[in-house]
């Protein structure tokens, strides 16, 4: 499956290459955040950390993208960051008819402005979507570097969906989001505020009853 998606991705790239106007060598900064990390004691302390936003039109980017999809997907086969991967590519020609706007966002340690993105750093992802024609916004996927998840004992870090859900939740101008998971994820989204709506796995959250933190 991965080797599929490395041939596949290589034909991708090139079709990018010749839409782009022009190449930027580092994703947009949106702003910080923080999670909780081990210090040297093992105790859980905050820990800054930075959003990012990444761009169509960045080579680098899109570069990022294949990159964490081989790095993660090789430790968690379960990894949404293919999924991600596609719409990111799929969506490259929509920027400017479509109605809607998918948005990727990333979670790094790097607290540096002007630095390229460093795979390495990258804690998590997230894709949203904006549709200007729906009372509601979307998340499509979210992905926390496998390193890091629950299920694998003696992480170094953790809140990271938690801190990428809250990002989303302060986005100025939003309304309520719906998301669609997975039964072991449910108690991840009810701890984030989310609640279960109609059937199967929809989820909701409601920005009226919402604090902003």
């Amino acid at each position: 499956m991965l080797y599929n998606f490395v041939k596949q991705q290589k034909k991708s790239l090139h079709v990018l290459k010749k839409n782009m106007n022009s190449i930027s060598f580092k994703a947009t900064y949106i702003t910080n955040s923080t999670v909780r990390a081990r210090n040297a004691k093992r105790k859980f302390t905050d820990m800054p950390v930075s959003v990012y936003k990444l761009n169509y039109r960045k080579e680098s980017d899109y570069k990022t993208l294949i990159d964490v999809h081989e790095k993660w997907y090789k430790i968690y086969s379960e990894s949404l960051t293919e999924e991600i991967y596609w719409d990111y590519v799929k969506n490259y020609k929509k920027l400017d008819n479509a109605s809607y706007q998918h948005e990727f966002y990333v979670l790094t340690k790097q607290n540096d402005k002007k630095q390229k993105l460093n795979t390495e750093d990258i804690l998590g992802i997230i894709e949203y979507t904006h549709d200007k024609n729906k009372k509601y916004d979307y998340i499509d996927f979210l992905q926390v570097n496998p390193e890091y998840m629950r299920k694998k004992r003696g992480r170094d870090i953790k809140h990271i969906g938690s801190a990428l859900l809250d990002f989303i939740k302060n986005k100025k101008g939003f309304k309520n989001i719906y998301l669609d998971t997975v039964p072991n994820a449910v108690s991840f989204y009810l701890k984030n505020e989310f609640k279960m709506f109609g059937e199967a796995m929809r989820m909701f959250f409601e920005r009226s009853s919402y604090i902003p933190k």
